[in-house]
């Protein structure tokens, strides 16, 4: 099993210390093996690196954090938590990292190196909160959710031409989660609490891919499983994909990890950071889990009964 050689986390003040041990600033996550039938701890993972985020307890500010396995570094990514920086997502080729980030009273999508060298450079801004959800294979198009009171907008950011975002969808619900499959075609997203799959860039045909509830869908990285996030306990289902002439084909969902893991709001009352991710195979999930849940599900846990002679009827 080879380690992920790189870890991008949104931290804010809060999640140090209420979160993380103190010899680290770090959520342990586990690489569920489906294959193996085994657990590995990683700090993080997969030959291409992962985005994950940290609840920050509701309270305002936050930065990002690169962690180097090989090296066994963690360095700042950015350097001023007062920004509300979050929301990092990794271009396809893992140069540049495009971010959320609030400044004068503006939200702004930012993108800098990966390696920390360079400026930023600001890609859009406006006055109501927004954050980069997911990139295109191709690295020409982010597409970015941003929040109106209670619901979310889905939109999309060309990074050529004008440069000029332009609404996917927009209605009375939350719709957001957005991740564009590895071909670019369909666009996997959450909507009035169910996961659909609709085609991209042009909204159109669409599915509903969770039976009864969820959230947080990812795509394998050939495109053909979708996982997502269950309802009520946060359980982990997927679904195969196949193309059926111009539209697709999904599978009856099927439970790959019946474990819970930790989920963090960006914000009050909006929706749910990507706090887990997939690795291309589609074989291991690395999941944030706090150790009080691992705790609870121990296995090896015992219950002893005190005096159980009297128990027996005699």
């Amino acid at each position: 099993m080879k380690c992920i050689k790189r870890w991008i986390q949104s931290l804010g003040a809060e999640s140090r210390s209420r979160f993380f041990p103190k010899r680290s600033c770090m959520m342990p996550s586990v690489w569920r093996d489906w294959n193996a039938k085994r657990e590995c701890w990683q700090r993080v993972s997969r030959v291409n690196p992962i985005a994950a985020h940290y609840h920050r307890g509701g309270a305002p500010g936050g930065d990002i954090v690169i962690t180097d396995l090989e090296r066994n570094t963690t360095s700042r990514f950015t350097f001023d938590e007062s920004q509300d920086n979050s929301s990092p997502i990794w271009s396809p080729n893992g140069d540049s990292i495009a971010y959320s980030s609030l400044r004068n009273g503006r939200f702004g999508i930012y993108r800098k190196a990966s390696n920390g060298v360079g400026s930023e450079e600001l890609l859009f801004e406006s006055a109501t909160p927004k954050v980069p959800t997911s990139w295109s294979s191709d690295g020409n198009t982010i597409v970015f959710v941003e929040y109106v009171k209670s619901a979310g907008d889905i939109w999309i950011l060309p990074l050529t031409g004008d440069k000029k975002p332009t609404p996917y969808l927009q209605s009375p619900v939350l719709d957001a989660q957005a991740q564009l499959s590895p071909d670019g075609h369909w666009l996997a997203y959450l909507s009035g609490g169910q996961v659909w799959v609709q085609s991209f860039p042009a909204p159109g045909t669409k599915w509903q891919v969770s039976p009864g509830g969820g959230a947080l869908p990812r795509w394998r990285a050939d495109g053909k499983e979708l996982f997502f996030s269950g309802s009520p306990n946060a359980e982990i289902w997927s679904v195969s994909v196949s193309a059926n002439g111009t539209g697709l084909v999904f599978s009856t969902p099927k439970l790959v990890f019946g474990g819970r893991f930790y989920t963090a709001v960006h914000m009050p009352n909006l929706t749910n950071y990507h706090t887990y991710a997939v690795s291309a195979d589609g074989n291991k999930l690395l999941i944030p889990r706090p150790q009080q849940m691992m705790d609870s599900e121990d296995p090896t846990l015992l219950t002893v009964v005190l005096n159980w002679t009297a128990l027996i009827k005699k």
